[in-house]
């Protein structure tokens, strides 16, 4: 990233060359530094506008299913799996154990988990007891 932030400020770095060295090879090498400059920063606009692929962040709007461990309590709160990560979720309606659900925020540590919907209306997977 250090080698970016240089290569950025290549420009600006070279300007002392035209005093240390005669101008046949100094405008050369300036000229071929500016598009060098313009693609790099080209390439960092891109790279940061891409969408945030780990942490918390990148889990809303995934499905996500529901296991069997359930806390008991008033809130329903229950665990879920996500790329072979356990979290934590609560949801406001009553879900079952297999379910398949969606991610819609994040308070802490904890997932709010909302049940998938096809069509308008609400599909719960079959369980097989």
């Amino acid at each position: 990233m250090i080698v970016m932030f240089i290569l950025m400020f290549l420009p600006v770095l070279e300007l002392p060359l035209f005093w240390l060295v005669p101008w046949y090879v100094s405008v050369p090498v300036y000229v071929l530094s500016l598009p060098l400059t313009f693609w790099i920063y080209r390439l960092m606009r891109h790279t940061r506008k891409r969408p945030v692929t780990t942490g918390w962040e990148s889990l809303i709007g995934r499905e996500v299913e529901i296991l069997p461990t359930h806390k008991k309590g008033p809130a329903h709160v229950y665990t879920v799996r996500t790329e072979g990560e356990l979290w934590d979720a609560w949801s406001g309606e009553e879900l079952q154990p297999g379910e398949e659900v969606i991610v819609t925020a994040c308070r802490g540590n904890r997932l709010i988990v909302r049940k998938k919907e096809h069509e308008g209306r609400t599909v719960m997977k079959d369980r097989i007891s």
